[in-house]
């Protein structure tokens, strides 16, 4: 964040950076304005170990197609997540589906939870990711689909800008 800041003087935006906790930041005049932390990339990671999920979500591999219908139903029904997560390991229990379709859906479930949640609290135009740039992938996808467009940023580039501006900040005796 500090270092998006110090590289676009008197932005405003809203940054997500996307990971085990993906955080979502607005910021105005150089201001953080709101701040939400999200738990998706961990709980992806608990419910491919240590569910019944583990025994469906076995690769990653990943299925575009499938992710991009996931985040379509979730964003269009919300209130049925929770209950699709289970639909996971069912789908694969009554036809063994390709590899890359269970992992594709729980992710598009998860991510599309996020978005849902955070698209009724902010509103924005453009999305500027910062991270993992597969994970990155994977929201620019799904934020396509809410109409959102999105741009994205290096995080090594911006970590070195962050800690530069705070090194030039401090005076050190």
């Amino acid at each position: 964040m500090a270092g998006l800041v110090s590289n676009r003087k008197n932005w405003n935006g809203t940054l997500c950076l996307p990971g085990t906790h993906s955080k979502w930041v607005q910021v105005a005049d150089n201001q953080v304005t709101a701040f939400q932390t999200y738990m998706t990339g961990e709980l992806f990671a608990v419910c491919k170990r240590a569910t019944v999920l583990q025994h469906s979500v076995r690769t990653d591999a990943f299925s575009i197609d499938v992710f991009e219908e996931t985040v379509k139903n979730i964003l269009q029904h919300p209130e049925h997540a929770a209950a699709q997560v289970f639909t996971v390991r069912a789908k694969d229990l009554l036809a063994p589906t390709v590899p890359a379709d269970a992992g594709s859906r729980l992710s598009g479930i998860l991510i599309a939870m996020e978005l849902a949640s955070i698209r009724a609290k902010w509103t924005f135009d453009t999305v500027t990711l910062v991270g993992d740039p597969a994970l990155c992938q994977r929201y620019r996808q799904a934020l396509r689909l809410t109409g959102v467009s999105t741009e994205t940023a290096d995080a090594k580039a911006l970590t070195i800008a962050g800690l530069t501006a705070a090194r030039h900040s401090h005076v050190i005796a």
